[in-house]
């Protein structure tokens, strides 16, 4: 039983303003880990890759401006079998500058990290050494 009475929908929007959008996907994903590695010994095969909603675009009218197709770079576990990161790539970039921050959200010790040839960068590749070093 709520003492103070049932919030207010001015209450659930400041509540909801102050959490990360990021969050709630952070923490499901970090908990299906950690219960899905309880049944598994063996390192994991982390594949990143860039995936375009090529459905998600709009032409320009009368109502909108042209909308460009979503572009979201997605970290796949092998184990798991299930994405345990994403990341939308802004529109005027490609997934190189959207790596780093992807590689921040996961955990890269002991697992095997894949991407295609476009995203064989030299910073892309000290970052996942920085990180490994790191855990």
């Amino acid at each position: 039983m709520l003492t103070g009475g049932i919030p207010s929908a001015i209450t659930y929007k400041s509540v909801f303003s102050i959490i990360k959008p990021d969050e709630p996907e952070n923490i499901c994903v970090l908990f299906a880990q950690d219960v899905l590695k309880l049944f598994s010994s063996e390192n994991d095969i982390m594949n990143i890759d860039d995936k375009t909603d090529n459905g998600s675009a709009r032409n320009e009218n009368d109502i909108r401006d042209k909308v460009k197709s979503l572009n979201v770079l997605n970290v796949y576990s092998n184990n798991l079998g299930l994405c345990v990161a994403s990341e939308k790539i802004e529109d005027r970039t490609n997934e190189i500058p959207t790596i780093p921050k992807i590689l921040d959200r996961i955990n890269i010790k002991g697992n095997i990290i894949t991407w295609d040839a476009l995203n064989t960068q030299k910073s892309n590749v000290e970052k996942v050494i920085i990180l490994y070093l790191l855990n």
